[in-house]
């Protein structure tokens, strides 16, 4: 509610400032001057508008001359070229500085991606480990049922790993 008033209060001082400009059309001024009788701040603001551009008419004028102008001009013509070099160069550089930083995002996505990587078990190691194990895995329902604790035996004599106890040993 109060920005509706403050939003309202900055048009009416709009509308204030060109009124003593003298820019508002007849229809304008009209409503103007019929908000004005109305509006008591209103009125106290262009009172004190009023006193301050009467204040700016007391003050002496200086005289320029056409160099000051032509040296005005040569000075606002500089400063527009060098915002349009600035303006030619600029996309450059933000489209080489997004490069370096999504090149950096990238690196940095890479580089963590493959430390990590790096640094976890795989779920395949075990499976290495037991591989000649497994590769034997169609010996095991070949033995007999009183050859196969042997045969636990003879693969942990070669240095395989397996369980301590044979299949037999577990048997009840």
């Amino acid at each position: 509610m109060n920005d509706d008033i403050a939003a309202t209060r900055a048009d009416e001082f709009g509308d204030l400032h060109a009124y003593l400009d003298g820019e508002l059309a007849p229809e304008e001024r009209g409503r103007f001057e019929q908000r004005l009788s109305a509006d008591a701040q209103l009125q106290a603001e262009l009172h004190r508008q009023q006193r301050a551009w009467d204040l700016l008419d007391a003050l002496p004028r200086s005289d320029v001359g056409a160099k000051f102008t032509q040296s005005t001009v040569e000075m606002i013509t500089l400063d527009a070229a060098a915002a349009l070099t600035t303006a030619e160069t600029q996309p450059r550089h933000r489209w080489f500085d997004l490069a370096l930083l999504s090149g950096g995002v990238l690196a940095a996505a890479l580089g963590g991606f493959l430390a990590v990587d790096a640094l976890r078990p795989h779920a395949d190691d075990a499976l290495l480990k037991d591989l000649p194990v497994i590769m034997h895995l169609d010996d095991y329902g070949r033995t007999e049922p009183g050859e196969t604790g042997e045969f636990f035996r003879s693969l942990r004599d070669a240095k395989l790993t397996l369980p301590e106890r044979g299949d037999d040993e577990r048997r009840p």
